[in-house]
Order: structure tokens, then sequence, then C-alpha cells
């Protein structure tokens, strides 16, 4: 094969167009090309470590002695109400009612005094509390509380974590990525498939240890989808080439119509089965460029002169390129038929 390099002129293309996987027939002229939506899948299966810990140790609980020396009125201790001592955190266990203060000589007398059950809020041998003062959530400072806690352990255990699951999740997209080549494959050399439109989705998903389970090691079970829509390269090239016609002049030849080189981006998911993408590029054209005239005169000739006779035929040629050539033979063959030409723009 010759590939022979050469002069153009520049179009820059952009136009967004529809691949519709629901149609059979493409309309060049409304820019809507009929498409098959692929699919391929792929099972993973791997070993992921946890790293989440959790406390699951014993709650310290307490008793404390509640006295109201604020005033004369009763007052209800619900069940979770706050607690404060030892720089840790409690709740009230079980709902009582705090006797009213009595009032005497210009202030007021402290209540008779009233049990008050309390826990940790979290397990821990740091809950552990000995005698102290401590404070009421929502109450003054002139209600008096006084006791201790016991009985808190501490024991940390690894388990699966939330964040443990979603690294095993994109584990397995990474993983499953081989899958794409599937979908080229199913493409076939006469289609292209648009590689922004590929998706993938993790269609099952399973660890042999549920969340916040102790573990240290589980087993990830999953399948991954990927789908992307491919177009035949004939209606393809037939867009492209319709979105310069205007530009081209008479006897002009389109070298490359910028079809395989665009930048594409998906605009809207229209339907399951419909996408809209825009594309920029360019597309070069020129005079038109006699192959078999080409052909003709490398026949037969050593392959290290090939661009100088390439460039001879033409101003507009600025080289030629020969390509899947064995190196044991120095000529190229001596049938011009045997010989295929390659157009492909010189862009420097």
């Amino acid at each position: 094969k010759v590939i022979v390099l050469t002069k153009a002129k520049k179009t820059p293309l952009n136009f967004n167009f529809i691949l519709d996987a629901g149609t059979t027939s493409s309309s060049i002229s409304t820019g809507v090309l009929a498409a098959q939506k692929l699919e391929s899948t792929k099972d993973i299966t791997f070993e992921a470590v946890a790293t989440g810990k959790k406390e699951v140790g014993t709650k310290a609980t307490g008793t404390l002695s509640v006295k109201n020396c604020d005033d004369v009125s009763t007052h209800s201790l619900a069940v979770g109400t706050g607690v404060s001592g030892g720089g840790k955190t409690f709740t009230v266990a079980q709902a009582v009612t705090i006797p009213a203060g009595s009032a005497g000589g210009g202030v007021v007398n402290c209540s008779s005094a009233v049990d008050v059950q309390i826990t940790a809020t979290a397990p821990g041998d740091s809950f552990n509390v000995g005698p102290t003062n401590f404070s009421l959530s929502g109450f003054s400072s002139l209600y008096k509380a006084t006791g201790s806690t016991s009985g808190g352990t501490s024991k940390t255990i690894t388990v699966l974590s939330a964040d443990d699951v979603a690294a095993a999740r994109n584990k397995a997209q990474q993983d499953a990525e081989s899958a794409k080549d599937e979908l080229s494959k199913k493409a076939g050399s006469e289609s292209k498939l648009f590689n922004t439109t590929i998706q993938s989705d993790l269609i099952d998903f399973k660890t042999s240890v549920e969340q916040d389970k102790e573990a240290e090691k589980v087993t990830v079970n999953a399948k991954v989808r990927f789908t992307g829509f491919a177009a035949k390269n004939s209606d393809v090239n037939a867009l492209f080439d319709r979105q310069i016609e205007s530009d081209l002049q008479s006897s002009k030849e389109i070298y490359q119509n910028g079809a395989n080189d665009g930048q594409y981006s998906v605009v809207k998911q229209l339907a399951a089965d419909k996408v809209q993408l825009n594309v920029k590029s360019n597309a070069y054209y020129g005079d038109p460029i006699d192959k078999k005239a080409v052909a003709k005169a490398v026949a037969g000739k050593p392959e290290k002169e090939v661009n100088d006779i390439v460039k001879g035929l033409s101003s507009q040629y600025t080289g030629a390129q020969v390509e899947n050539w064995p190196g044991i033979l120095p000529n190229l063959p001596m049938l011009a038929s045997r010989i295929s030409i390659e157009i492909k723009v010189s862009t420097d």
C-alpha cells in the first residue's frame, strides 16, 4: 500500500446528529442514522479487604442523685435527656419527676433527692466515671446531680464499611473494562462504534458479608453491563459528506470527511435507544487524485524512490509512504493493480 500525502483545503465541521436504534433506515438529510445499541456483560469475582472499625463493647451505666435547688415546681425528666459529666455524655434511661424545692428565708431550699438511671452514649471503658457532678441538658446549674458510672468495656472489631462497599463497586466496574472490547468486535469493520455513547451499569453486586458486619476479607461477585451505539460506516460517511457539499467547488474531491478524526460528545439521551451527538472536526478536499496513475508510476520501482516519484507527479503531493511491504523485497510489484493507493492529508 502506498499512502499519498497531499495538500488540501480545510473546512471546519460542527453539527449535531441522532443515532436511533429504533429505526432500520437512515435519513441523511435530517441527520438521523439508523444505529445498533450493542451490549456486552462481564462477570467479576474478587476478594476485598474490610477496613471499617466498629466499637462493640458495653455501655457504662450509673445512678445519679438529683435535687431541685432552682424553683418550687416539679419537673419531668424524660428518657433520652442529655447528661454530661467527667467529660463524657450520657442519656436518661428512665423517666422520673424531680421534686419541687421549697421556699424559705427568701431563697429556694433544695428538694429531696431522686435517683436517675443513666446510660453512656457509646460503648467503652472511658465512660466509666468516678463520683462527680453532672449537668442536665435543659436545666439550670441549680439542679444538683451527683453520681458515678461503671460497667463500660471497650472492644473494636473490623467490619465491612460503606467505604469498603463503594470501593468494591468501583473495582468491579474497572475490572470489567475489557468488556468494552466486545462492543467493538460486535460493531465489526463495517460499522463505527461511538465511544462517547458507551455506558456501564452494575447490574448485580453481592458481598459475602453484609455491610457493617464483622469481617476481615469478603468475596465480591458482580456483573457489569456495557452498552454503546454504532452505525454503518457508509451512513456515517454519507452524513459527513453532506455537511461539506456546499463548500465543494465543481470537480473537487473529498480526501477526508472528518468522520474518523471527529471529537464526539453526547448532547442528550433522547430515549433508551436514541441519543443525540455533537461532532467537531475538519474535512479536507482538493483536486481529484488519479490513483491508477499513481500506482502505475510507482509499479516496479524501488521502495526508497517512491517518495520522490510521487512528489514529482504533482506539486499538490508532498510525499508518499509505503506500508505493509516486506523488507526483503526492494521493489514494489510490477503490476499496478496489485498496489493500493490511500490518500492522506498533509497538515504540516
